[in-house]
């Protein structure tokens, strides 16, 4: 796991979660920062959910109901986080702070807004939590990579630690569910990308691929060996020609 720490010192929640992807960690790192909501079904949906409140409130439409292809990295800072990092570099990827406190009925209440990367860090207000999580693609040894993806929470003070212990007992399975649904849509979208290159590397070797030539003195026909009175031998073999195989995606 990433050691989040140059962004929160200190914390009281985490989880971890990662998946295995047949895609080398460039195509995968590159697949973090592309990752939009619509690789996210289960993710939008509960996004939507959350925002039901706000939509009855008539404060604003629900998570992802317009422009679902906006990259995920943008959504976040619309949602009021602040990027700490992003990369697509393997091991590096992507870090994203929040603050707030996320037991509020509506998300627009719950989200402290406007920080950057120093006032986040700076950020010590009683009454919040701070969280940070990040998610990078690392290479393993067979070529493939492994997707990671772990978050730090941390309360400000014991009020906030209270509140938001019961919130957490409430939406932690619901939350992992949410990183599941994250890496799934990575891992399908770097995928698809390690087989189309594959593809597109197989059928540019087969259309350059050098075919085999035989030099006009390199047999004797028929009607010259009988013209001639002369017993031939067997004509020089051409050398073969290596035919391109294609790769397994």
């Amino acid at each position: 796991m990433h050691d989040l720490r140059e962004w929160l010192p200190g914390h009281e929640w985490s989880s971890r979660h990662h998946r295995v992807v047949a895609a080398p960690a460039a195509v995968s790192a590159r697949c973090v920062l592309d990752l939009d909501d619509s690789d996210m079904p289960v993710t939008r949906a509960l996004m939507g959910i959350r925002q039901l409140p706000a939509r009855f409130a008539g404060r604003g439409a629900g998570y992802g109901s317009t422009e679902p292809e906006v990259p995920s990295t943008e959504r976040m800072r619309r949602l009021g986080f602040v990027i700490l990092r992003e990369s697509d570099e393997p091991g590096v990827g992507v870090a994203a702070g929040f603050v707030g406190r996320p037991w509020q009925l509506t998300l627009k209440s719950a989200v402290v807004r406007g920080l950057d990367p120093a006032s986040f860090l700076a950020f010590d207000e009683p009454g919040y939590i701070k969280a940070v999580t990040s998610l990078w693609a690392e290479p393993r040894h067979d070529g493939s990579s492994r997707l990671m993806t772990g978050t730090y929470i941390h309360a400000t003070d014991r009020e906030a630690a209270r509140r938001f212990g019961r919130y957490w007992l409430a939406i932690k399975a619901f939350s992992g569910l949410t990183r599941i649904d994250m890496l799934r849509g990575i891992a399908r979208r770097a995928e698809r990308e390690a087989a189309d290159n594959a593809a597109a590397t197989a059928t540019a070797g087969a259309s350059t691929a050098p075919t085999g030539a035989v030099r006009p003195d390199d047999s004797v026909t028929a009607a010259d060996s009988a013209d001639s009175g002369a017993s031939t031998s067997s004509p020089r073999p051409t050398a073969d020609v290596a035919r391109p195989g294609g790769n397994t995606p």
